[in-house]
């Protein structure tokens, strides 16, 4: 839901739409997320009252509940402008690595290894159904990831994920398409699209939405304000090194920390994405 309104909201240049999104993702920090822990808890109920109970003990999240709230706030963030959601995405993903990541096969298992002491063997889903399955979700979450942070290790465990899978995906690549789709975002140099500005300008603004009104697989959205104390800043320093032109909104196309000329022009950057 997270996603959707997000990402629809975004395209349609519709604020309404994006509020549905961040108010879903302030119910999941609140009610569904241990702060002390940074596990997700899978399930609510409404008690008395209409508040928002849990189990003693909660449900806990499984690799799916991880991948699938990391991509929404990811898009989120691209919708929103708003870092806070990039960090939370930033904290869950350290979670999820942390507890179901294969360090020796490669991949993510659906369940933790502490759930799963008891069970003969922990499980990888493989097949992209009625929904992606979480590793193909997660493929491309590490992507998008890296391109917001500069991380390596997180390419590293894209790589090492879609490694993990290849043999799957050459035998029988329609059982898993989402992952195929993040294998081609990765071969394709990732776009790192800068927009320098104040997100409540119209030219900026017309900035975002040029973006936005594109398909472009392959990037990522970043509003950047030239300061070096800020989070994104803080993971790409190159960011605070882009400056406005003429005092105006200005966006630059970056590829590997490499950035092309300033542009102002809304109609100019959609050429340049279409090249």
């Amino acid at each position: 839901m997270v996603s959707g309104y997000a990402v629809t909201g975004a395209v349609l240049g519709q604020e309404r739409l994006i509020n549905y999104a961040i108010n879903g993702a302030k119910f999941l920090k609140r009610h569904m997320f241990d702060v002390a822990s940074g596990r997700l808890k899978r399930t609510c109920y409404a008690g008395s009252g209409g508040t928002v109970e849990h189990s003693n003990p909660p449900c806990w999240g499984f690799l799916e509940d991880y991948a699938f709230v990391v991509r929404g706030l990811l898009d989120l963030y691209e919708a929103s402008q708003e870092s806070a959601w990039l960090e939370w995405a930033l904290r869950l993903q350290d979670t999820q690595d942390r507890l179901f990541w294969d360090s020796r096969g490669g991949g993510y298992f659906c369940s933790e290894a502490e759930l799963g002491a008891g069970l003969p063997l922990r499980l990888k889903d493989d097949q992209d159904g009625a929904e992606p399955s979480a590793n193909s979700v997660s493929a491309h979450n590490l992507l998008r990831l890296h391109g917001f942070t500069g991380h390596k290790d997180w390419m590293d465990k894209c790589v090492c994920l879609l490694t993990a899978f290849s043999e799957r995906m050459r035998r029988v690549p329609v059982a898993l398409p989402e992952m195929v789709r993040a294998l081609s975002a990765h071969q394709q140099t990732l776009k790192q699209i800068v927009i320098c500005g104040d997100p409540q300008a119209k030219d900026t603004k017309a900035l975002l939405q040029c973006v936005h009104s594109i398909y472009i697989p392959n990037k990522v959205l970043i509003l950047a304000n030239g300061d070096p104390s800020s989070f994104l800043s803080r993971q790409l320093p190159f960011l605070s090194t882009l400056r406005r032109l003429e005092d105006r909104a200005t966006a630059y196309v970056c590829e590997n920390q490499a950035c092309s000329m300033p542009i102002t022009e809304p109609c100019e950057l959609r050429k340049l994405l279409h090249q």
